[in-house]
């Protein structure tokens, strides 16, 4: 069946979007085969020097590294993504819009507002696919939803505008043809609600509001979106096949996350660690082969006695070996504000006081079983809980590299580290690990004696590093970890104050430039910012360095 011109360069925008995206997945599988399946284990395609690097490779890791600096810029990603499609956009904008056979080179209004329109149902489909949080678009990428949210979003934003572009069209047309009575006939009238649930979308969707008040955003988000189709569908009959795509793909998600929240039902311990700080930890949930999780990963988490309806995401602090679920929360605002309150009023604080003394964490690392006591004798309470996940990565893709750098502030450190004690037990290809914390108070030591634990059992052909920056303590509350007794391969330093980022940049990029090393980081998003302007400094077109960056956002 042939369609007609305005469904035919829809389909068109939607393939050449479709097209896009692709490429894009397949420039980052190129990169990471490149390093899976390289012959040798010792990085010998170059030398300390780099002249074993031929002119191809070179060339590859300029157009990888140009590829890189785009895809860690969010704004600069979100710029070429407005500009393209909107170019894209024009340019199936004029052809077969004229108003009939007999005047081919003559533009009609209504036909050019309606393609608006109809570019923005086509959108539709797109936008909610790279919603979905079970998406086969992050499988391809060895992840999930979150490295496509950006694309969601500013494809939302081009629907918004597009939708406008053509209510103002129309409008006008309307309006210099005395047929303004058009606009009140019922069939308008969804349109008129269809376009204030897109701009209500944009508008809660703006970083500063939605980071400020995310709970309002989140449910916004839901109901103007169902509204939106909803409108839509009964906007304009022709404009149903996107609609019913759309709502088929926002349905099959919702569903999904609902089969794998009920199947995650479990108990959690709940401890108040500090001010406010908050540790969470439970056994995996009953069906635990529905659940499995890689490094890095994080769930959605909901409290019924707190907020039935909500979702929060958390990073998995630990790895699938230790059998447990375990979540370091910081109590801000909304939910982990409601979180902390609860568990204050059901248990004793858990004071910095001498059941969790720095000392006695060191003591508990010497054990002669190898052991570590986490917690000591500290009183939790038990709370019900969903589990939905996990999402994220499907793989480790770090231990395909010589030389991987962790970097982790505050309570963002629970990202890095569970990645970096994966590295450690299934370390592959990699040869050298710096791992680096920077935290307020050394208290906040006890998160790493696993990881402590871990290095104690090291194969010889692996070099790891610690670093621990203590901030708003003397750097000597630490001087029980430097003492500790580690392998010959393990460096435990410790210092006071923020860590210099310049100095790791710069041992970052000499380290690429001889090898292939990575590295990730998770923190505030001064500090992810901070972190990159440094890495610009150092690395050169040539620098064959992997970045991922994780910052608090939503």
């Amino acid at each position: 069946m042939a369609l007609n011109r305005q469904h035919k360069w829809t389909v068109i925008l939607m393939g050449t979007i479709w097209a896009a995206m692709i490429l894009f997945i397949l420039l980052f599988l190129l990169d990471y085969l490149r390093l899976r399946f390289r012959k040798s284990k010792e990085g010998a395609v170059t030398t300390s020097d780099g002249t074993q690097r031929n002119f191809f490779y070179r060339w590859y890791l300029v157009s990888r590294n140009i590829y890189q600096a785009v895809a860690t810029r969010k704004n600069l990603i979100a710029t070429i993504v407005f500009i393209v499609v909107i170019g894209i956009s024009m340019g199936y904008m004029k052809p077969e819009s004229y108003r009939s056979l007999k005047y081919p080179k003559l533009w009609y209004v209504v036909v050019v507002a309606n393609r608006f329109g109809f570019f923005a149902c086509g959108l539709y489909p797109i936008i909610f696919m790279l919603s979905m949080k079970n998406s086969f678009l992050g499988l391809l990428l060895f992840s999930s939803y979150e490295r496509l949210n950006i694309l969601h979003r500013w494809l939302s934003y081009v629907a918004v505008l597009f939708v406008i572009v053509h209510t103002i069209i129309l409008g006008i047309y309307f309006k210099i043809n005395n047929r303004l009575w058009f606009l009140r006939t019922t069939r308008i009238k969804w349109g008129w609600a269809g376009m204030c649930c897109l701009i209500l979308i944009g508008i809660t969707s703006i970083p500063m509001a939605r980071r400020k008040y995310y709970e309002f955003f989140f449910i916004m988000h839901h109901l103007m979106a169902i509204g939106t189709l909803l409108t839509t569908y009964y906007h304009y009959s022709m404009c149903q096949p996107y609609v019913k795509a759309a709502a088929a793909i926002y349905g099959f998600d919702r569903g999904l996350r609902c089969i794998r929240a009920i199947l995650g039902y479990t108990t959690l311990t709940v401890e108040i660690v500090g001010d406010d700080l908050v540790v969470l930890e439970a056994k995996r949930p009953r069906f635990s082969r529905m659940f499995k999780w890689t490094a890095g990963n994080h769930i959605f988490l909901n409290i019924p006695s707190i907020n039935f309806f909500q979702y929060h995401p958390f990073t998995i602090a630990n790895i699938k070996e230790d059998n447990t679920v375990k979540l370091y929360i910081s109590a801000r605002q909304g939910f982990t504000r409601r979180l902390l309150e609860k568990a204050n009023l059901e248990l004793p604080k858990v004071a910095d006081s001498d059941e969790s003394t720095i000392s006695g964490a060191s003591k508990d690392l010497n054990k002669a079983d190898g052991t570590v006591d986490m917690h000591g004798k500290s009183q939790k309470i038990k709370l019900r809980a969903f589990l939905e996940g996990p999402y994220g990565a499907i793989i480790n893709v770090f231990n395909v590299y010589d030389s991987v750098y962790f970097f982790g502030a505050g309570v963002g450190v629970t990202f890095p580290l569970s990645l970096c004690r994966d590295v450690l037990r299934d370390h592959g290809k990699v040869r050298k690990v710096v791992f680096a914390f920077a935290f307020k108070k050394a208290n906040l030591m006890d998160w790493m004696l696993e990881l402590l634990d871990d290095c104690k059992n090291l194969s010889a052909g692996l070099e790891v590093e610690l670093n621990f920056h203590v901030t708003r303590e003397d750097v000597s509350a630490l001087k029980s970890y430097v003492e500790l007794e580690m392998p010959a391969n393990v460096k435990i330093l410790c210092y006071g104050g923020r860590p210099n980022m310049d100095e790791y940049a710069q041992r970052i990029a000499e380290d690429g430039e001889h090898s292939r090393c990575a590295f990730a980081i998770c923190g505030p998003e001064a500090i992810i910012n901070s972190t990159k302007r440094s890495m610009n400094k150092f690395l050169t077109l040539q620098s064959d360095v992997y970045q991922h960056y994780e910052a608090f956002d939503w």
